[in-house]
C-alpha cells in the first residue's frame, strides 16, 4: 500500500504542476496561500528545498499531506496560515525563511546557465509556435518531464532549459515541429527539433526516428563513460529487414545478427498499450512517461540497470544484456527500426566491416573491449567494457533510488524470450544469445548473462 500511496501522489503532483501558472499576484485575503507563482528565492536570497525533498532539512509540509496548496518543485508557498509565502531552504543552518513579494515575472535570461535558472513566463517559441505543457504527452511524447526533472521549473508550458540546451526552449504545440528555443539565444545558433530543421539533440525522449535513437543511446552512453555512437545505415538495413520479419511473424526471436555482414549485436523489443511504464520485474524505476514506441524500448533496455546499479561486477547479475548492449564501449556505430510495436537495434562498429570473415574478424571481436557487444567479458575487468554511472548531473541517481512504480510485475516465462508486464503496457525484450568466439587467452563465453532462474531465452 506505501508503494501504490508514493506512485498515486507522484501523479497528483505531476497533475497539479500541469495546471500551474506562473501567477505572481499574492492574494491579502489568505496571505498568499493560493499563490502559485515561480520564485524559488527567499528575502536573503537563498535556494529553496523543494517540497518533497527531506534534505538538508526533514520536514512534514509535503504534497501528500497539504494537497491543494502547490507544493511543487521548490516555488515558495504559503501551505499553513504563515503571513506570506514561505520555503524551506538549501542552507543548513537556515530552516526555513519567508519569500519576497515579485509583481511581475522576471525575464531575465541568463547567459552563464543558458536560461537553466530562468523562472519566466514566456509561452512561445521563436517563431510564434505555442508551447506544449510540460507534464503533457501530447502532441509530442517525450521524457523531459516535472518528474524526472524536478527542481527545473517544468510548469505549465512556459519555456526553459532543463537539459543544457543554448537557451530555453519547450515543445510545441504544433504536430508537426516536436521542439523548439525560446526567447533570446546566447550561442546564436537558431536550434529546433521536429519538421523544419535539425538539431544537436541534447537528451532522452526528445526526437523520433533516426535522430531519436542515436540521442536517445548518446544520452544513456553518456551517463556511463561509453564514447558516442552515430548511424550506420548498413545496421540500419539489418534493423529494418528483421522487423518486418518479426512482425509478419508475430513473435520475437533474433536474426543471425554476428554473422550476417556487417555483424552486430541486437535488441529487440515488442509491446502494445499506450502508457509505458518501463519498469523492471524487480521493481526497477519508471524512467519514460509517454506511450508504447521507441522510447519506450529504450528505457527498457536501459532499465536492467537496475539490477546492477554499479555494485560489484556486472558480469554476475543476470539479465543484464540489453544494458550491456547499449552501452558498451567497443562499439561506435548503430542501426534501428521499428514496424508497429516492434523495435529492432543492431550493435556494430567501423572496425567490423571485413566480409567473408567469422563474426567480421578477429579485429572485430579480438580486442578489449571487444567491437561486438557482450563478447570476451571475461576481459572486461575495471570497466572497461561497461562501467556503472558516473556523471549523475541528470539527477538519475535519484530515479533509480525511488521505489519501485506501483503496478509493475515480475517477468514472466516464455518460449520466445522474457516478458515484462507493465502498468498500462506490455513489453516483450529478447537479446541474443550465442557462443563467442575463443579468445587469444582461450577462454569461451556466452554472449549474454544467463537468464534469470526459471526463465529460457
Amino acid at each position: 500500500m506505501a508503494v501504490l500511496w508514493r506512485a498515486l501522489s507522484v501523479s497528483w503532483v505531476a497533475f497539479a504542476m500541469a495546471q500551474e501558472q506562473c501567477d505572481e499576484r499574492i492574494c491579502g485575503r489568505n496571505n498568499g496561500a493560493s499563490y502559485r507563482g515561480c520564485q524559488t528565492k527567499t528575502k536573503s536570497g537563498r535556494t529553496c528545498q523543494g517540497w518533497e525533498v527531506q534534505s538538508p532539512h526533514t520536514h512534514s509540509r509535503t504534497a501528500s499531506r497539504y494537497p491543494g496548496f502547490g507544493l511543487s518543485s521548490n516555488y515558495c508557498r504559503n501551505p499553513d496560515g504563515e503571513p506570506t509565502i514561505w520555503c524551506f531552504t538549501t542552507d543548513p543552518e537556515k530552516t526555513w525563511e519567508f519569500c519576497e513579494v515579485k509583481k511581475h515575472c522576471d525575464e531575465t535570461i541568463s547567459t552563464s546557465d543558458k536560461g537553466a535558472s530562468y523562472r519566466g513566463c514566456q509561452t512561445k517559441t521563436k517563431s510564434g509556435r505555442h508551447c506544449q505543457a510540460w507534464a503533457s504527452q501530447a502532441p509530442h511524447t517525450h521524457g523531459v518531464t516535472p518528474h524526472r526533472y524536478q527542481g527545473a521549473g517544468l510548469v505549465g508550458s512556459y519555456c526553459r532549459n532543463p537539459d543544457g540546451e543554448p537557451t530555453i526552449w519547450c515543445f510545441t504545440t504544433d504536430p508537426e515541429k516536436q521542439w523548439e528555443l525560446c526567447g533570446s539565444n546566447p550561442g546564436g545558433d537558431d536550434q529546433s527539433g521536429g519538421g523544419g530543421g535539425d538539431s544537436s539533440g541534447g537528451g532522452f525522449g526528445r526526437r523520433s526516428g533516426k535522430n531519436g535513437w542515436v540521442d536517445d543511446h548518446n544520452y544513456f552512453r553518456s551517463l556511463h563513460k561509453a564514447g558516442e555512437v552515430t548511424w550506420d545505415n548498413d545496421l540500419e538495413k539489418k534493423a529494418i529487414d528483421h522487423a518486418k520479419l518479426i512482425k509478419r511473424k508475430g513473435g520475437l526471436f533474433h536474426s543471425d545478427s554476428y554473422n550476417d555482414w556487417p555483424p552486430s549485436g541486437e535488441n529487440l523489443a515488442m509491446g502494445y498499450g499506450s502508457s509505458c511504464s518501463a519498469a523492471h520485474r524487480d521493481g526497477g524505476p519508471k524512467l519514460y512517461d509517454g506511450g508504447y514506441d521507441q522510447h519506450c524500448a529504450m528505457a527498457s533496455w536501459y532499465g536492467e540497470y537496475y539490477l546492477w546499479k554499479g555494485r560489484g561486477d556486472w558480469q554476475t547479475v543476470a539479465g543484464l544484456g540489453h544494458f550491456t548492449a547499449l552501452v558498451w564501449k567497443g562499439i561506435d556505430t548503430i542501426g534501428c527500426a521499428s514496424n508497429g510495436n516492434y523495435h529492432v537495434c543492431e550493435y556494430g562498429s567501423t572496425q567490423c566491416r571485413a566480409k567473408n570473415k567469422q563474426y567480421g574478424g578477429s579485429e572485430c571481436w579480438n580486442s578489449h573491449p571487444s567491437h561486438l557487444p557482450n563478447f570476451n567479458m571475461g576481459q572486461c575487468s575495471g570497466g572497461k567494457c561497461v562501467q556503472g554511472l558516473f556523471n549523475l548531473s541528470t539527477g538519475l541517481e535519484e530515479i533509480l533510488e525511488e521505489e519501485p512504480v506501483a503496478g509493475a510485475a515480475g517477468m514472466l516465462a516464455m518460449g520466445t524470450g522474457v516478458t515484462m508486464l507493465l502498468a498500462g503496457a506490455v513489453l516483450v525484450v529478447r537479446r541474443l544469445r550465442a557462443h563467442s568466439p575463443v579468445t587469444d587467452g582461450g577462454d569461451q563465453e556466452l554472449l549474454c548473462t544467463s537468464p534469470a532462474t526459471g526463465l529460457e531465452a
